[in-house]
């Protein structure tokens, strides 16, 4: 799946929610239930950096093929 959701919980309230991956690259996410910040699962944080890894290894490669 190119874009995953991923688990992620409430700093305030401990509330679990999932979200795109692709939303939390772009925006600070509040929880749903108390409008605190949500922090990323240790996996979903994992997950997150060895997909932009891959996204740029991607995009390096094919630097300059038209």
């Amino acid at each position: 799946m190119a874009c995953p959701k991923c688990w992620m919980t409430c700093t305030e309230c401990g509330d679990r929610q999932l979200e795109w991956r692709s939303a939390i690259e772009h925006r600070n996410l509040h929880c749903q239930s108390c409008g605190g910040m949500l922090e990323l699962s240790a996996q979903a944080s994992k997950d997150l950096v060895e997909g932009t890894d891959r996204r740029r290894a991607v995009r390096s490669r094919n630097k300059g093929i038209f």
